[in-house]
């Protein structure tokens, strides 16, 4: 990138607005999930010693704690970096921001061994370019005044297509809802981005208040505090994993799985069947009553199906149990076989209740 286009005031706010969302925002609403046991609540985790349930255990609260301190602290050093860069002639702010990019690589390498490494190292390499891309186009209508219009009219038009669609997801919704997922599972590789490029402008400019360079003291001091931090936050995380169960709870499918999301989405229930506990919601009854009238109907075909389903649910489930956020996406990703299953289900005039008494606790089925 030449200097001229870095130093544009278009580009300049595009990078601000972009730094914002992936170096503060989304640390944030991170943290306020760790917080809230989002992610990996009722979870069926044990002792089987891979690295994704450390992993999955150093994302969680109370390990996170010591870390946040720093988290802050490099935080507060990108916003007032990004809102006045002169302030980078301090040495503590420009400490925070090289250590910030170290923190977000830390979590960022924590994300992809506990989730689906591609998954997110993909989706962190897609949602940046296209947050920046949307941050430069906002950018560039709000210095140019007199094209604002451009934009109030796009929004209005896509404002009237997701009024007037029919479909209970439609299309700008649905754009919402691949930003938001881009975003969670890819904001800890934006985050990195956004800090190695703060961190890169300030080593690399030359500017008469950026001249000192911080002490082998400071360098010293703050590695330590680093490693005191997360050597805390592994105690941590090696007490939590002694507690865990020491064998496997019994496995779950796609359906199973996705009644794990949040309960504000995926609207489950915990239901006490043969003396354990499962979550179940209405697209799961619906969906077991799909694969009954399947099993009447067309036995083979069911046979067939379920051979399948077998060999590739597990392995597509099991990090539903570990993770809210994917659960989410299982839950929206079976909506079209949900549907499919209620009108199934109003076609051949089967009453609610009977979808109801799937899995009550004197059932004994399994998913």
């Amino acid at each position: 990138m030449n200097d001229r286009f870095r130093k544009s005031p278009i580009v300049r706010l595009a990078f601000q607005i972009t730094a914002f969302y992936f170096g503060i925002l989304i640390p944030i609403v991170c943290l306020a999930t760790a917080s809230g046991g989002g992610l990996a609540q009722n979870s069926d985790r044990w002792q089987s010693g891979e690295l994704k349930i450390y992993a999955l255990l150093l994302l969680e609260m109370p390990e996170t704690l010591p870390v946040i301190p720093l988290m802050l602290m490099s935080m507060g050093a990108l916003a007032s970096f990004e809102v006045r860069p002169k302030t980078s002639q301090f040495i503590v702010v420009r400490m925070a921001i090289y250590f910030g990019a170290l923190i977000s690589f830390q979590y960022l390498w924590y994300s992809m061994v506990a989730s689906v490494f591609w998954l997110v190292l993909i989706c962190g390499i897609l949602i940046w370019p296209a947050v920046f891309a949307i941050a430069l186009l906002f950018a560039w209508c709000f210095r140019k005044l007199l094209r604002i219009m451009i934009l109030t009219a796009a929004i209005a038009v896509l404002l009237s297509l997701g009024i007037n669609l029919p479909n209970d997801f439609n299309f700008v919704s649905y754009l919402g809802f691949l930003l938001l997922v881009g975003s969670a599972l890819g904001g800890p590789f934006g985050c990195f981005i956004t800090y190695s490029l703060a961190a890169r402008r300030i080593y690399l400019d030359s500017s008469p208040y950026q001249s000192s360079l911080p002490s082998p003291v400071g360098w010293g001091t703050s590695c330590m505090v680093w490693f005191t931090a997360t050597s805390v936050s592994i105690i941590l995380m090696l007490d939590k994993y002694s507690k865990l169960p020491l064998t496997q709870p019994s496995s779950c499918f796609v359906c199973s799985a996705a009644a794990y999301g949040h309960k504000q989405i995926v609207a489950s229930e915990p239901v006490v069947i043969l003396g354990q506990i499962h979550l179940i919601n209405r697209q799961l009854q619906r969906l077991k009553f799909l694969e009954i009238a399947l099993i009447v109907v067309f036995p083979f075909l069911h046979r067939r199906i379920r051979i399948v389903y077998n060999k590739i649910g597990p392995i597509l489930a099991r990090p539903a149990r570990c993770n809210r956020w994917y659960a989410d996406i299982c839950f929206f990703s079976l909506k079209p076989l949900e549907w499919f299953a209620l009108s199934v289900q109003t076609i051949i005039r089967v009453p609610q209740s009977k979808i109801d008494s799937i899995y009550a606790p004197k059932a004994n089925d399994e998913d």
